[in-house]
């Protein structure tokens, strides 16, 4: 029991700031022109303080640069969200799915409409990962890859088939990408990738309350506390609820 108690204040901090930001990016992006302008001005300003903060978090074995690390990968996430939504990097393609496309030319279609998104996500991956090179603190390239991965999960399912849709967390901009979404049953696809992020959370736990110095067991509840969190992502995907009642999104 005293060893799980140091992972209480990553976890709460990780749930808090998720369905924080996550209702933040979402309300931004729902707003008017001039509002969206608004927040993209205030998301940028985060980013890059962001990308500088997971730098110098690299340097500091400490709980600080745990939780600065953690919260660095969140404020950078935010924009590239933010800008995916309105439509500012998204992709070349921003035409909805014809209803004829199959196979390889509905794939190179989808691929098209999230382009310059896969990008921003590499670019922000360097710019996040190669100072935590050879550093002792890891929490930000770590907590970046598990994102990057759960998020990708989730992309491919949705173009596989689920469900649920969350159509209605996409504005104007980024309407169209719902048409290259499936509307199906449990598919094998999800059965594979939510069995591999489940196994996945466990071993984090694992990890997590494995003796350590208390910053690395720090860094190993916000990775396993993000695990967590996907595989609910992914379960929102086929549970008979709306994902949307987590947050109440409108115009302003």
């Amino acid at each position: 029991m005293g060893q799980a108690l140091p992972l209480v204040a990553p976890l709460a901090l990780a749930v808090g700031l998720w369905w924080l930001f996550t209702g933040a990016v979402l309300w931004a992006s729902h707003r008017r022109p001039s509002g969206q302008r608004q927040a993209m001005v205030v998301a940028t300003l985060a980013c890059v303080a962001g990308v500088a903060l997971a730098a110098e978090s690299a340097q500091m074995p400490s709980l600080l640069g745990s939780y600065l690390g953690f919260c660095s990968v969140l404020l950078v996430w935010c924009w590239i969200e933010l800008a995916f939504l309105l439509g500012w990097v998204s992709g070349p393609n921003r035409l909805p799915c014809p209803p004829q496309s199959t196979g390889w030319t509905r794939l190179m279609m989808a691929v098209g409409t999230i382009l310059h998104h896969e990008i921003a996500l590499l670019i922000a991956g360097l710019a996040i990962c190669l100072p935590a090179w050879n550093a002792e603190n890891t929490t930000a390239a770590q907590v970046f890859l598990v994102m990057y991965a759960m998020r990708l999960s989730t992309k491919l399912n949705l173009f596989w088939g689920v469900r649920n849709h969350y159509d209605g967390f996409l504005p104007g901009p980024t309407s169209h990408l719902s048409s290259y979404f499936r509307r199906r049953g449990l598919t094998p696809l999800f059965a594979v990738t939510a069995a591999l992020a489940s196994a996945l959370t466990v071993l984090a736990w694992q990890q997590a309350l494995s003796i350590q110095p208390s910053w690395a067991q720090a860094r190993d509840a916000f990775v396993a506390s993000l695990f967590t969190l996907s595989l609910l992502e992914h379960l929102l995907l086929v549970l008979p609820i709306r994902p949307e009642r987590l947050w109440r999104v409108g115009s302003a």
